[in-house]
């Protein structure tokens, strides 16, 4: 009987310790995933980079340069149902989403690597639409789990010596891309239940990072240099990565 009841309390004791590693072991190779996403990501931007001979420019959509006079802040989600980005109807000026989009539309990105598989499931999923007839993610809520460095400057970013540049010159410690913005929120990406975000450099390589802050300035990636979440840039190497969450 006493032999029974020991191996009854061993097999509690490895059950207990599995479902205490079983959860960790299957979120840390949901990071590997989202890890492996980000560098196919960087991937489609070089190549976008380097269509045209020369130029080494990471995508966008519509700009209209922000000065304080006429202000014009990044925005994400628009222009959705039109078939040329760049045409009559496309995204609005400073659209962010659109941007990754274009990796999609023009590179044939699957569209399931802009989804984090550490983002909640029953919210997120890639975007289920034809790719061809829109300029945009469908919903960048659910069909899109990461944020990019903002691409649309304003005067002040552009006027600075050295001015802020988002192509493949940007230093390789520049924070290029990382789990979604929080927004509001604060901290840490939600992606990975708060505990902190994979973050794509400009060389390529993927950092796992515990904190917001990061990159060549060791900054908080996901505010501008006034706490603003929708931020620009206010040097050539402050990171500000959009679209946030609501």
């Amino acid at each position: 009987m006493v032999e029974v009841l020991v191996v009854i309390a061993v097999i509690t004791i490895l059950m207990g310790l599995l479902l205490i590693v079983m959860p960790q072991a299957r979120e840390s190779s949901r990071r590997t995933k989202c890890a492996s996403n980000l560098k196919s990501i960087h991937l489609y931007l070089w190549q976008y980079a380097q269509a045209e001979p020369g130029m080494n420019t990471y995508p966008r959509t519509a700009y209209i340069m922000s000065t304080p006079a006429a202000p014009y802040p990044p925005v994400s989600g628009t222009g959705i149902a039109a078939p040329d980005p760049f045409g009559p109807g496309g995204p609005g000026p400073n659209d962010v989403s659109s941007v990754l989009f274009l990796l999609i539309r023009e590179l044939d990105a699957p569209r399931a690597v802009f989804i984090c598989p550490s983002a909640d499931s029953a919210s997120h999923f890639a975007d289920p639409n034809n790719p061809a007839l829109q300029s945009n993610f469908t919903d960048y809520n659910k069909n899109l789990c990461y944020s990019y460095a903002n691409p649309y400057p304003d005067l002040n970013a552009v006027s600075i010596i050295p001015p802020y540049k988002l192509d493949k010159s940007a230093s390789a410690d520049f924070a290029l891309m990382a789990d979604k913005n929080p927004g509001s929120s604060g901290g840490n990406s939600h992606n990975h239940a708060g505990a902190g975000q994979n973050v794509l450099y400009n060389d390529g390589h993927v950092e796992w990072s515990p904190k917001a802050s990061a990159g060549t300035l060791n900054d908080d990636i996901y505010h501008d240099g006034s706490g603003k979440v929708w931020g620009v840039p206010t040097s050539a190497t402050d990171s500000v990565l959009l679209p946030a969450d609501p």
